[in-house]
């Protein structure tokens, strides 16, 4: 059918010639292009290859709502009836409300002797179902659900009490989504970076974080321990940096495999640390 896949997704096809794209997962195919004519002429062609079902613009994609606003020329994803099925499977959907991921001073340690162990497999799967929300469509649960997973191994009540914590977190504000609008402007890339300096109570590594813009929302994120320990906060933030770039670089060839002329612009990267930045401009000064 003349579509060239993607090397930096192998699950998006691209055909150039009449600029249609689909996102492919399994038997789950999205089709993007320049009005619904185009892209139901796909479907047709694609039917006399393979049984297809046309479902029309696009409600729901492999579990997230997609809402679109034609008169504000925007989209939304999110995932409320996903955070709904979780909250009744661990019987969390009368649970008081709460307004922040973590409760404030929140401190997670690994498993003593003395402490009481909780099920494991309980544990797991309540991970398992916030990290599934964390890396689809809730990047604000990312560094909690980070931290929680640690422990999965061998979680106490503390850790499944802070787990449940983000589960009244995501009750609370089950209807935040992250919001694309139509850019007046050529599409830029715009990345933010930061650390939280050895911040792991078991071992004093760092945590970091990056997260990346494009037309108003969130595209790409990431947060994880750092695999060394860093002895400044300078150190960390410039391992963060070090991260952010490497994923900036991976964004930009996306942009350039599907011609988008900012692809060809360097991206730009957000640091609080001026000395982390110094240092990336010019690594001889650093001493």
């Amino acid at each position: 059918m003349g579509f060239r896949v993607l090397e930096t997704d192998t699950s998006i096809y691209i055909r150039e010639s009449d600029n249609i794209i689909l996102a492919v997962y399994v038997d789950d195919i999205l089709i993007a292009g320049p009005n619904v004519k185009s892209c139901n002429a796909i479907v047709n062609e694609l039917s006399q290859h393979i049984e297809v079902v046309n479902k029309g613009e696009v409600k729901s994609f492999l579990g997230l709502n997609v809402v679109r606003d034609f008169n504000q020329h925007a989209i939304s994803i999110s995932q409320p009836g996903y955070i709904d099925y979780t909250l009744a499977k661990f019987n969390m959907t009368n649970a008081k409300s709460t307004y922040t991921p973590l409760a404030s001073g929140t401190k997670l340690k690994a498993a003593t002797a003395n402490d009481n162990v909780c099920n494991i497999e309980l544990y797991q799967e309540l991970t398992g179902c916030l990290n599934h929300l964390a890396v689809f469509s809730r990047p604000d649960i990312t560094f909690a659900v980070s931290k929680l997973s640690k422990f999965n191994s061998n979680p106490t009540t503390t850790h499944l009490k802070a787990a449940l914590h983000v589960l009244r977190y995501l009750k609370a504000t089950r209807n935040y989504c992250i919001v694309y609008c139509k850019s007046t402007t050529p599409i830029d890339i715009i990345g933010f970076s930061d650390s939280d300096f050895a911040s792991d109570e078991d071992d004093r590594k760092s945590y970091i974080g990056y997260v990346f813009i494009i037309c108003g929302g969130a595209v790409s994120w990431s947060t994880h321990k750092q695999s060394t320990v860093a002895h400044s906060t300078m150190e960390s933030e410039y391992m963060a940096l070090s991260d952010a770039a490497r994923e900036a670089l991976a964004r930009k060839q996306l942009f350039c495999e599907l011609h988008i002329p900012s692809g060809q612009k360097p991206v730009t990267l957000l640091s609080d640390s001026q000395s982390a930045l110094d240092i990336s401009e010019n690594p001889a000064k650093y001493r």
